[in-house]
């Protein structure tokens, strides 16, 4: 039997804790021979999965907050290593643990391959100071890691240009999406007989939601039946609450219409309430809407990014995220048009049916760290590994 650390500590929120959250439960249900130790965000929120076979562990507190990244990785995480005597490692967190064990990294921070995009011009200062030197520990360990899991050909050919990596797989993510009981449907209460976009997403700099204050306000000088909803909670970031307020402020909340947070649960009873999805993000690793959009017949309108194509192909309108009259210009021809939505449902309907489900990405994750114990080379074993 082998000891696996699966470190999912900074799985807080969004397609990190989804991937997570499920990837815990299927191990749960797989009843796995070897000896799994799991950081988690919340230990007493996981306690439901542990089993002799599945150990939740502590760390310090403070070691949980974004200060406390680097000390984590380089200090708290090798004596981890140790005193649990881990024979491999499947990696959730943002960087790469600095060690000779043996660790599958499943990458997701889309700063790090896109390191001089104009959205770290963007963010707050205290923000970018800690970003960039996130990025210095990121390029210094990341060839530590045994095996590299992108989730987009797009993330692939990034990782591998900039940092010259020969051990990055493809392993998309997967979404399964549970239908809305019909005792959640009425929970939004959203205007009828209005064109409703959804952009469900935190208030992050990245995901450019800044940009829809231009939008709103030319859809209200068109006097338009049209409405964006979003899933904005103001105490998520003191930014969220201005944003909201001057949304407020300038009578713009009849258009731009917030719900704040909405747990997973509630999640298919939003896309059920609204039309299209609407998501002018800036950066990706690979965006879980796209596909929640396309399981649920939504058509799509995002960013003209690389990111985007991969996820999205002929299932999306796409224009310019940093020019509202661009975005404006996609969102009309779905809102307009409907032979424009029904061909990009068609087409996200075919593109879905082509994705991994679950069980596939577990087996995946499960074979690249079971390989390594076994002392093979993943790379190049299996063909979308080497693709």
């Amino acid at each position: 039997m082998s000891n696996i650390l699966v470190n999912g500590l900074k799985s807080k929120v969004g397609g990190g804790k989804i991937i997570f959250d499920t990837y815990l439960r299927l191990l749960a249900e797989s009843e796995p021979d070897d000896t799994y130790f799991v950081l988690t965000p919340d230990r007493c929120s996981y306690a439901s999965f542990e089993s002799d076979n599945i150990k939740i562990i502590d760390i310090p507190r403070w070691a949980h907050s974004n200060l406390a990244t680097l000390p984590l990785y380089r200090f708290i995480m090798p004596n981890l290593l140790n005193n649990l005597g881990i024979d491999a490692i499947l990696n959730f967190g943002d960087i790469v643990i600095p060690t000779d064990v043996h660790q599958v990294y499943n990458f997701d921070w889309a700063f790090a391959v896109y390191p001089n995009h104009a959205i770290w011009g963007k963010l707050p200062l205290r923000d970018k100071v800690f970003f960039r030197l996130k990025l210095h520990f990121f390029e210094a360990y990341l060839r530590r890691a045994a095996v590299i899991m992108a989730q987009t050909q797009a993330m692939k050919s990034r990782l591998e240009a900039r940092y010259r990596l020969d051990n990055v797989v493809l392993v998309p993510a997967a979404v399964t999406v549970a239908e809305a009981s019909s005792s959640k449907k009425s929970v939004f209460d959203l205007p009828k007989g209005r064109f409703k976009f959804v952009y469900p997403a935190n208030y992050y700099p990245h995901k450019n939601i800044d940009i829809l204050e231009r939008v709103a306000a030319e859809l209200k000088a068109r006097d338009v039946d049209v409405v964006i909803v979003l899933t904005i909670d103001p105490k998520e970031h003191e930014a969220a609450g201005r944003f909201l307020d001057r949304i407020k402020c300038g009578n713009l909340d009849d258009v731009l219409i917030n719900v704040g947070r909405v747990s997973a649960e509630y999640i298919p009873a939003l896309y059920q309430a609204c039309d299209a999805l609407l998501m002018p993000t800036l950066l990706e690793t690979f965006g879980l809407p796209y596909v929640e959009a396309m399981d649920h017949r939504k058509p799509i309108v995002t960013s003209d990014m690389d990111f985007a194509h991969a996820v999205c192909g002929e299932a999306a309108l796409y224009c310019d995220p940093m020019d509202p009259l661009s975005i404006l210009a996609a969102m009309e021809r779905v809102w307009q048009d409907e032979e424009v939505r029904a061909s990009l449902v068609t087409n996200g309907v075919r593109r879905l049916s082509a994705m991994w489900d679950w069980p596939r990405v577990f087996a995946e994750y499960q074979s690249l760290v079971m390989q390594g114990l076994a002392g093979r080379s993943p790379i190049g074993e299996q063909g979308v590994a080497s693709s």
